[in-house]
């Protein structure tokens, strides 16, 4: 239901659906920081959306794949927290960081 609303909210866009599945990933990736659960349950809920609504298949799989990977810095990432062990770094910082580009 998000996923047709922010569809129906961007729909006079071209593309209007597509930036709906990125603002849906952004939020499912915020909640899941994983990337796989972010790419497979966007697939399932997505994928024959944007089928139906006539996208190529190969530019609704890309749109998929962009939005999960959204998950690797917008809090609470796994990799976030990694990377500022790594880098001796306090993981307040590295969300920090992450948040404007996220």
């Amino acid at each position: 239901d998000l996923l047709e609303t922010i569809g129906q909210v961007f729909g006079p866009l071209r593309g209007g659906l597509a930036i709906a599945v990125v603002v849906v990933g952004a939020m499912l990736a915020a909640t899941t920081g994983v990337v796989s659960a972010s790419v497979i349950s966007m697939g399932l809920i997505s994928l024959p959306i944007m089928l139906r609504y006539g996208y190529d298949r190969r530019l609704a799989s890309g749109v998929i794949a962009a939005s999960g990977t959204l998950s690797q810095i917008i809090p609470p990432s796994l990799v976030l927290i990694i990377l500022a062990d790594q880098l001796g770094r306090s993981i307040g910082d590295m969300y920090r960081a992450a948040m404007v580009p996220g």
